[in-house]
């Protein structure tokens, strides 16, 4: 987590989104247009029990500059959703995974490797958990999200938490030829 990124991180995840958020507000009369931002259900803080929308966020220990200006994002979208009647939603998307986005993923690394004979490697004894989300459900919420629902903050989740050792489990034993 490098401070150069801090910078880059707030233009492209707060400003920006600030400035869009802004145009999708209607002076004086509701709107048929629906706001969608993409948070990060990353930033909540580490417990062992589920987190839900109301859970603290405190992105300190991690991807300090990207968290932050992320949820910085969602305080302005919902500062505009209160004030200026924005009909915004909020999505606080866990870990999205897929075979070819998010090239830094467990998920992905774990499948390349694999793919190419590799050893899959588990840091700090994989301990760490996450809530595996596929892309595939973030676009059918999203979908849904711009036909149905309040306006707010939601969670998007399988709410499931796996180890990284259990996932390095998981892909081993769907590719054993390979592992």
């Amino acid at each position: 987590d490098d401070p150069a990124h801090a910078d880059r991180c707030f233009r492209l995840n707060s400003l920006a989104t600030l400035e869009l958020a802004q145009l999708a507000v209607c002076p004086g009369q509701a709107s048929d247009c629906r706001f969608i931002y993409y948070s990060a259900a990353n930033a909540y803080a580490s417990t062992d029990i589920l987190a839900t929308e109301t859970s603290p966020l405190y992105p300190s220990k991690r991807a300090t500059y990207y968290l932050s200006s992320k949820l910085l994002g969602e305080l302005y979208v919902e500062h505009l959703r209160i004030t200026k009647k924005l009909n915004a939603i909020s999505l606080r998307i866990s870990v999205p995974y897929d075979w070819d986005a998010l090239k830094r993923s467990v998920v992905t690394q774990f499948l390349k490797c694999v793919s190419h004979g590799l050893p899959l490697k588990v840091i700090e004894n994989g301990t760490n958990a996450c809530d595996f989300v596929h892309t595939t459900d973030v676009v059918a919420l999203t979908l849904k999200a711009l036909r149905y629902g309040d306006a707010g903050i939601y969670n998007v989740a399988s709410g499931h938490s796996t180890s990284i050792l259990e996932l390095a489990k998981y892909v081993a034993a769907t590719f054993p030829e390979r592992s």
